[in-house]
């Protein structure tokens, strides 16, 4: 089962098991780097699929040309309040993706952000000093933030920030 509008798509998690988004949004070509099940919420909650982000997404790999290993994107309530994401995150919108940095070299790290910000990304969330370092990108307002730092809200309403790499 889905549910969709002009710019993004619902599918249960028995409609990505039955294919569903493969069949129906011509996902392999669209988005070939990617499976739904990567990218569906990690309590079996479904998977929500925006397009600009996806698309962005996508975009981004294929400039970068490394695989990425997507630690989290879409997540429903309950699996985003289990993990301590905030109130209004934009994983819940499946706008959001955090993607590992583990064993990758600083210029590695620093060409995927120069290639995030021209794949139309807009937040970056720097996780770097974990043991699985990660970083959260996303198409909400332009802000930056790392661990350590009081992070703010991934919102739309926290207003324009500086981004600090462009």
């Amino acid at each position: 089962m889905s549910v969709q509008n002009s710019h993004q798509v619902f599918f249960t998690s028995a409609a990505i098991a039955k294919g569903d988004p493969e069949h129906l949004l011509n996902w392999q070509q669209r988005w070939p780097n990617f499976s739904p099940n990567e990218l569906a919420s990690r309590d079996g909650g479904g998977l929500l699929v925006n397009y600009k982000a996806l698309d962005a997404l996508q975009q981004l790999r294929t400039m970068w040309r490394m695989p990425m290993v997507i630690g989290s994107a879409y997540r429903t309530q309950d699996h985003n309040k289990r993990v301590g994401g905030a109130e209004k995150s934009l994983h819940l919108q499946g706008r959001a993706f955090d993607v590992s940095m583990r064993g990758r070299s600083d210029a590695s790290v620093v060409s995927f952000i120069y290639y995030a910000t021209k794949a139309g990304f807009t937040g970056f969330g720097m996780y770097l000093d974990r043991p699985s370092p990660f970083i959260h990108l996303d198409t909400g307002s332009h802000r930056t933030w790392q661990t350590g730092q009081s992070r703010l809200d991934d919102t739309d309403d926290v207003g324009e920030l500086t981004p600090q790499f462009q």
